[in-house]
């Protein structure tokens, strides 16, 4: 479900955002996907403007890898290219799209990626060693 901002061109998408999301991409429910295809043209043609919550993201990334078992890179950069094009905005723009590069070249789950990301920005503390070990990695970058 998208909820139109008043008076806006924009299109915040948060409830069932995933399976929007998947319909489009997987393109698997014939009618889903030409919803979902009608939304993003218009997005993608500057009619709208679809703001996409991280949370989305996360789920997306969850969903494609362990339920479908689409390899980690291929997800990032499906993602990558999606949430890139014209119209769309993400929740911690750059941070998102830093984390999905790293969750394709990493051995992280997506929510490390995006600790590691926020890391180049903010001091993160954790006691898990592997995100503390990729923190060092991603500063010295």
């Amino acid at each position: 479900m998208c909820f139109w901002v008043r008076g806006t061109r924009y299109a915040l998408l948060c409830i069932n955002a995933l399976i929007f999301l998947l319909r489009y991409l997987l393109k698997d429910d014939e009618g889903l996907y030409r919803k979902a295809e009608g939304f993003f043209q218009e997005v993608f043609a500057g009619k709208r403007i679809a703001y996409i919550v991280q949370a989305v993201v996360a789920e997306a990334v969850y969903v494609f890898a362990k339920v479908y078992g689409v390899p980690k890179g291929e997800v990032a950069g499906t993602l990558l290219e999606l949430l890139s094009r014209k119209g769309i905005r993400i929740q911690g723009g750059e941070v998102t799209l830093e984390a999905l590069g790293l969750y394709g070249a990493r051995h992280l789950d997506f929510v490390d990626c995006l600790l590691c990301a926020y890391g180049k920005k903010f001091d993160i503390a954790s006691f898990d060693r592997g995100v503390m070990k990729q923190l060092e990695r991603v500063e010295e970058m």
